[in-house]
C-alpha cells in the first residue's frame, strides 16, 4: 500500500511535468545559500585564470595553501565562467550539476526497465537512492566539486557503448578522464571484455586532449603544465602513499595508516586514540599495497568469464561496473566524502536485488547500516568530527564492497536480452 502510494505521488510529478518546477526551485535554494560561499570551484576558476597569465596553475597555491589537481584542458573550459561575476558562474556550475544529476536518474531508470523491474518500484527505488547519496551530493554542491560530473560522463560512456556510439563513448570517457583520472579502471575493464575499438578511440581521444591546448597556450608551456600536474598527483610520492595532508581523506591510504601507525594516530583535533597496531612505516605501507591490490583482484569475483568474453547479462554487467566505481574512492589515493557518489551504482543495485529477496531482514539491516555511515555527519552534525575521526564512510563502503559481493545477480536475470 505505501509503495503504490509514493510510486503514484512521483508518477504525478512525472505526468504533470513538476520536475522542471521542483528542479528550479532547488536551483534557486542552492544558489542563494551556496553560491555566495568560497568553495573549491573558485580554486579552479583561479587556477583558469592563473593559465592564462602563463603561470605554473600545479605549483601555485591558492586561498588556503590548495593545490589545483585537475587537467589543462579543464581549466581552459572553465575560462568563459571565470570572466563572468563569482556568483553568476557558481550559479550555472549548481544548475548545471543539478540537470546532470536528472540525466544520472533517467540512466538509472533506463537500466530498471531493462531488468523488467516494474514501474511502481523503480520509482521507490529511485527516491531511495536519492536519500541514500544525499550527504554526497550535497557535499559535491556544497563545495563545488568535480564527482557529480565525472560519474555522470562515465555512466553516460556506457550507455552510448551500449548503444553502439564507440566515438560518442570514447570522447566522453576521455573526457572523464583528463578532468579527473578516476575513471581510468574503465580501461582494464574494456580490455577484458574485448571492447578493443573503445579502448583505441578512448587513447587517441585522451592524447588529443592531453596535447591539443597547446594550440591555445602553446606547445612547450602545455607540456610543462603536463609535467608539472604528474610530479603533483604522482602516486608512487610518499605523500600519496600516506595520505595524511587532511584529516579529511577516507581512502585506504588514508585509513590504514592511521589505525596500523602510532605515530599518525593523533593527527586530528580530537582526543581520542584510534591506533589499533603500530607497525613500522615499511610495514604499513606493504599493507597498504596488499590491501589495494586485493581490491583490484576482487574484481575477477565479478567478472566471472575468461577474458575477451562478453558479460553473462545486463544485470552482471552492471553488477560489475558497480564494484568497480565502487572501488574508486577507496583505491586511488586524496579522497574526500565527495568521492565516494561513487557508490551509485552499487546502491542502486543493492536496493533491487533486495526487493527481489524472500528474506530481507540481515540485507535491509545491513543496508541501513552501509546509510548511517554514508549519512551520519549530516544527520547527526554535532558528533561529525567523530565520524571523521573514525573514517567511518570509508568502513561504510568496505561493507557495501562485502554486500555486494554475496548479493550475486538473481538468475531470473540470467536470460534477458542485451
Amino acid at each position: 500500500m505505501l509503495e503504490s502510494k509514493i510510486s503514484y505521488i512521483i508518477d504525478h510529478i512525472r505526468r504533470r511535468n513538476i520536475y522542471v518546477p521542483l528542479l528550479a526551485l532547488t536551483a534557486i535554494m542552492l544558489m542563494y545559500t551556496e553560491a555566495g560561499l568560497r568553495n573549491d570551484f573558485d580554486i579552479f576558476l583561479a587556477a583558469s585564470k592563473a593559465l592564462f597569465e602563463g603561470k605554473d596553475i600545479y605549483t601555485e597555491t591558492y586561498f588556503d595553501g590548495y593545490h589545483y589537481y585537475y587537467s589543462t584542458l579543464f581549466a581552459i573550459l572553465l575560462y568563459p565562467l571565470g570572466l563572468l561575476p563569482t556568483f553568476l558562474a557558481k550559479s550555472i556550475w549548481i544548475i548545471a550539476n543539478l540537470i546532470i544529476l536528472a540525466r544520472m536518474l533517467r540512466l538509472t531508470d533506463m537500466q530498471f526497465i531493462v531488468l523488467g523491474v516494474r514501474k511502481s518500484l523503480r520509482n521507490i527505488i529511485l527516491l531511495f537512492l536519492v536519500l541514500f547519496c544525499l550527504r554526497l551530493i550535497k557535499g559535491n554542491l556544497h563545495l563545488g566539486q568535480m564527482t557529480i560530473l565525472i560519474l555522470y560522463l562515465s555512466l553516460e560512456s556506457l550507455h552510448q557503448l551500449k548503444k553502439g556510439q564507440i566515438l560518442w563513448a570514447a570522447f566522453l570517457l576521455s573526457l572523464a578522464i583528463n578532468i579527473k583520472i578516476l575513471p581510468i579502471v574503465l580501461i582494464p575493464y574494456f580490455i577484458y571484455r574485448g571492447q578493443f575499438k573503445v579502448v583505441l578511440a578512448t587513447a587517441l581521444t585522451l592524447s588529443l586532449m592531453a596535447f591539443g591546448p597547446g594550440l591555445m597556450v602553446g606547445h612547450q608551456y602545455n607540456r610543462e603544465m603536463l609535467h608539472s600536474w604528474w610530479e603533483l598527483v604522482n602516486p608512487s610520492q610518499q605523500k600519496h602513499l600516506f595520505d595524511l595532508e587532511e584529516t579529511s581523506f577516507h581512502s585506504l591510504t588514508t585509513i590504514i595508516p592511521i589505525f596500523f601507525m602510532e605515530e599518525t594516530s593523533d593527527r586530528s583535533s580530537i582526543d581520542v586514540s584510534r591506533n589499533i597496531f603500530d607497525f613500522t612505516s615499511d610495514q604499513v605501507l606493504i599493507i597498504i599495497h596488499v590491501s589495494r591490490s586485493l581490491f583490484v583482484l576482487a574484481t575477477l569475483w565479478f567478472l566471472r568469464t575468461l577474458p575477451l568474453k562478453k558479460s553473462i547479462s545486463p544485470v552482471h554487467e552492471w553488477w560489475e561496473i558497480s564494484y568497480i566505481f565502487l572501488s574508486i574512492p577507496l583505491i586511488f589515493p586524496h579522497q574526500q566524502h565527495y568521492s565516494f557518489l561513487f557508490i551509485w551504482p552499487a546502491i542502486a543495485y543493492l536496493l533491487v536485488h533486495i526487493s527481489n529477496e524472500s528474506r530481507r531482514i540481515i540485507p535491509v539491516v545491513f543496508l541501513v547500516i552501509i546509510y548511517l555511515s554514508i549519512n551520519a555527519a549530516m544527520l547527526l552534525g554535532f558528533w561529525r568530527h567523530y565520524f571523521e575521526h573514525f573514517k567511518i564512510l570509508s568502513f561504510g563502503a568496505i561493507l557495501c564492497a562485502i554486500m555486494l559481493a554475496i548479493s550475486k545477480p538473481d538468475k531470473k536475470w540470467q536470460n534477458l536480452p542485451r
